[in-house]
C-alpha cells in the first residue's frame, strides 16, 4: 500500500507530525497524525506500507492548530502472523520547509519540487535506479525503496538550489523493507499492462549532475550548501576559549578532569546548583569545572526562556555547547590533556576539527550519509572510528546515518568499536543499538551511566509506541520536547529532570 500526500504539514513534536487537509482546524479527522499512523501500520496486517509526504515539517503559529492532534488512518489492531515493513519518504528534514515552484508558461501551475522528483523516479524515468527483474517468463525492471531514497537525496537538493541558491531542502527517508518488496515494476516495448513512463514539459529539469562531496573520503558523503552555514565557533578549541581571558585556575579545565564551556548566552544556569568555586562567566561564555565529588552522568543547562538541555558528562573530556537565540546549535567533546586520546590524535587534530565542523553543519543544513560498506568506512574514513575517541559525537553521527538507512549491522559495528574505548558509550548509540535488536529479542533498556536522554532530538523518533521495554521517564519526557536539532525540554520537562538531580 502506498499513501502519497502533497500539501500542508506541521511538526508539533517528535511523536506528533501532522498532514493537514483543508478542514483540519475544524475537523480533527482531516488532520493525519503520520507518526501514529506509521506505528499503527507496523502493528497491522499489511506486509508493506509506504508513506510519501511532500509537506513542510515546521512549527505553526496558528492557535487553532495547537489544539489539533490528528488521527490514525489504520485500525488499532495487532497482527502476529506477519511483521509489516513500513517505509517513509519525507520531503525535508524536521523543522524545515518543503519548497514549491511555478510552471513556465501561461498556466503558472505550482508544483512541489519533491513531488516532481519522486514521480520522476516512480514512473521509471531514471533508468540508473532500476533493478533487473525476471517474472512470468519475461524480464522487466523494478524500483526498490532504497534506490529511490538514494536518488531523492541527490536530486532534490540540486533542483531546489536551482530555484534559489539560498535555499536548502534535504529529503529524509526511513526504509525498513528490502527485496523482494518493491515500489513499481516496468516493462519493455509494448508492455502496456505495467506502469507507463511519465514525461514532463521540462525534460532538462532532471539531470544526473553529481553533488559535491565535501568529505574527501570513500564511503562517506557530505553535501549541501555548507560554506555559508558553518558557524566559526565550531573551530574554537578549549585553548582558544581560555586564551581570551587571564584566569589561571581555569586552565585546569584542560589539564585535569574536564568540564563544560557554554558559548552564546548571558543568562544560562546549571542544575543542580553549581558551586561558585567551579564556575566562571565572561560575557556570553560560561566555564564550569566538574567537581571531584559530582557523581551524576549529566547536568542540566537551564536557558533564559525556561527550557533546558541535558548535557552528558564524560570523564577526561571537555564538552563545548554552542547556543544561538536560546537554542543549542552544537554539542561536541574535546579530550583533556590527561586523556590518552589527546596525545593519540594531536597530529590529526586540525583535520578532525575540519571534518567534524562539516558533519555537524551537514546534520542541520545539508546532507550526511554513509555510502560505502561498513569495512570501507572503518578502513578509509578513519575519523569515524579511530578519531571517534577524540570526539564521541563522530560515532553518534555515524550511528544515525546508519539508522536512517536501516543498516542495523553498521549501528552494531559502531557500538562495538565505541565499547572498546575507556569512556562510556553515548546514550544515542546505546539506544540505536538496543532498538536494532528489540524486534527479535525482548530485553529491558536501563542505561543509567550514560546520561538521561538522547543528545539529538532525532533519537526520540526511534522509540517504539510501546514503552514497556523502557523506564517510565522516557514516556513522560517525550511529551515535553521542544523542536530543534538537540534534545531540549520545556519548563514541565525541566521540572521533572530537576527532581532527578536533587
Amino acid at each position: 500500500m502506498i499513501i502519497f500526500f502533497s500539501g500542508h504539514g506541521v511538526w508539533k513534536s517528535v511523536n506528533s507530525e501532522l498532514w493537514l487537509l483543508s478542514g483540519a482546524t475544524r475537523n480533527a479527522g482531516e488532520a493525519i497524525n503520520i507518526n501514529a499512523s506509521a506505528w499503527a501500520a507496523e502493528n497491522g496486517n499489511i506486509p508493506h506500507v509506504v508513506f510519501i509526504g511532500d509537506a513542510c515539517r515546521t512549527n505553526s503559529c496558528d492557535p487553532l492548530l495547537n489544539r489539533v492532534h490528528g488521527s490514525d488512518i489504520f485500525p488499532n489492531v495487532t497482527s502476529y502472523a506477519i511483521v509489516p515493513e513500513v517505509d517513509r519518504f519525507h520531503a525535508t528534514k524536521v523543522m524545515s520547509p518543503a519548497y514549491e515552484s511555478m510552471e513556465k508558461g501561461e498556466s503558472g501551475t505550482a508544483f512541489g519540487v519533491f513531488t516532481r522528483c519522486i514521480l520522476n523516479g516512480l514512473h521509471g524515468n531514471v533508468i540508473e535506479i532500476l533493478q533487473p527483474y525476471k517474472a512470468d517468463g519475461g524480464s522487466t525492471r523494478i524500483l526498490l525503496p532504497r534506490a529511490l531514497k538514494t536518488y531523492l537525496e541527490k536530486v532534490v537538493p540540486q533542483e531546489v538550489s536551482k530555484l534559489d541558491a539560498r535555499h536548502t531542502q534535504q529529503p529524509v527517508s526511513y526504509i525498513q523493507s528490502d527485496y523482494p518488496k518493491f515500489l513499481a515494476r516496468f516493462g519493455k516495448g509494448n508492455d502496456t499492462n505495467l506502469f507507463p513512463p511519465l514525461t514532463f514539459p521540462e525534460a532538462e529539469f532532471y539531470n544526473a549532475e553529481e553533488s559535491t562531496n565535501h568529505s574527501g573520503m570513500d564511503g562517506v558523503f557530505i553535501g549541501g550548501n555548507l560554506t555559508q552555514n558553518i558557524d566559526p565557533r565550531l573551530y574554537e578549541t578549549p585553548e582558544s576559549y581560555l586564551g581570551k581571558i587571564n584566569i589561571p585556575f581555569l586552565h585546569f579545565l584542560i589539564e585535569r578532569r574536564g568540564g563544560v564551556i557554554i558559548d552564546g548566552a548571558h543568562d544560562v544556569t546549571i542544575e543542580p546548583s553549581w558551586p561558585s568555586a567551579y564556575l566562571f562567566r565572561n560575557g556570553e561564555i560560561t566555564f564550569a569545572e566538574i567537581p571531584p565529588y559530582y557523581r551524576n552522568s549529566f547536568l542540566l543547562l537551564r536557558l533564559g526562556n525556561g527550557n533546558s538541555v541535558p548535557i552528558t558528562i564524560l570523564k577526561d573530556f571537555i564538552v563545548i555547547v554552542l547556543l544561538k537565540d536560546e537554542q543549542v546549535t552544537n554539542i561536541r567533546y574535546e579530550p583533556t590533556r590527561n586523556n590518552q586520546s589527546y596525545l593519540d590524535s594531536f597530529e590529526r587534530r586540525s583535520l578532525i576539527q575540519e571534518k567534524r565542523a562539516l558533519i555537524a553543519t551537514a546534520m542541520e543544513y545539508g546532507d550526511f550519509k554513509i555510502t560505502g560498506s561498513m569495512q570501507e568506512v572503518i578502513n578509509q574514513a578513519g575519523y569515524l572510528r579511530y578519531d571517534n575517541a577524540f570526539d564521541p559525537t563522530l560515532g553518534l553521527y555515524a550511528s544515525y546515518a546508519y539508522a536512517q538507512m536501516g543498516r542495523q549491522k553498521g549501528i552494531g559495528k559502531i557500538y562495538e568499536d565505541m565499547s572498546m574505548e575507556p569512556e562510556p558509550v553515548l546514550f544515542d548509540v546505546e539506544l540505536l543499538n538496543f532498538l536494532s535488536t528489540i524486534r527479535f529479542q525482548r530485553r529491558y533498556f536501563n542505561k543509567r551511566k550514560i546520561g538521561i536522554a538522547p543528545l539529538l532530538t532525532q533519537g526520540w523518533s526511534y522509540f517504539p509506541i510501546d514503552f514497556s521495554c523502557f523506564p517510565q521517564r522516557f514516556e513522560i519526557l517525550i511529551k515535553d520536547l521542544v523542536p530543534g536539532l538537540w534534545t531540549t525540554f520545556n519548563a514541565k520537562g525541566t521540572r521533572f529532570i530537576s527532581k532527578t538531580l536533587r
